[in-house]
């Protein structure tokens, strides 16, 4: 008669593995228990917490994957970014057109963050100059009112169109050297 106690090949011992979600990663199986016994309550008790800490290794194995994908995807995303906004500096600063950038929302609101050489060759002042001064001060005086409504109308649409109302209104003033314009 074989012993009752005696592990025989035909035992199973399996203990499973469960995600922090509650859902089954797998299965932790022992063929041969040391000392070719089946294990006793205290064995299969400490199997069980192996499994547990095996599963929470999945786990963390899992997110640093996860981590490592998403870090490597912002990488990513900040080099386009990078790209984007070195290919918009390179056109707004090389554009035969002026342009200004104005500020929409507060510290900033109305003025001029940035300008380029066009728009400061058009009016026939430097660009530090138009930056401390806005837009305004270059404005003729009976087109003030209409600049300072469509800025309105763009800062609460978000808009971007619309800024030809703006340059109409610069082009009336007199720049400094009558044949820039």
């Amino acid at each position: 008669d074989p012993d009752p106690d005696a592990w025989q090949p035909e035992d199973v011992l399996m203990a499973p593995l469960y995600s922090a979600d509650g859902g089954l990663d797998g299965v932790l199986s022992v063929d041969l228990p040391v000392g070719g016994r089946k294990p006793g309550k205290d064995q299969c008790e400490l199997l069980e917490m192996f499994a547990a800490q095996a599963a929470i290794a999945i786990d963390n194995a899992r997110l640093h994957w996860a981590l490592r994908r998403s870090v490597a995807e912002l990488e990513r995303e900040q080099q386009l970014l990078q790209a984007s906004e070195e290919s918009f500096r390179l056109t707004f600063e090389n554009a035969p057109s002026g342009m200004a950038m104005r500020g929409l929302r507060p510290p900033a609101e109305g003025r001029l963050l940035r300008v380029n050489a066009a728009l400061s060759n058009l009016l026939g002042y430097p660009e530090g100059e138009l930056r401390r001064d806005g837009l305004t001060a270059f404005t003729h005086p009976e087109d003030r009112d209409l600049v300072a409504l469509e800025a309105n109308v763009l800062r609460e649409r978000g808009d971007v169109k619309g800024g030809e109302a703006l340059i109409e209104g610069l082009r009336r003033k007199a720049p400094r050297d009558p044949a820039v314009l």
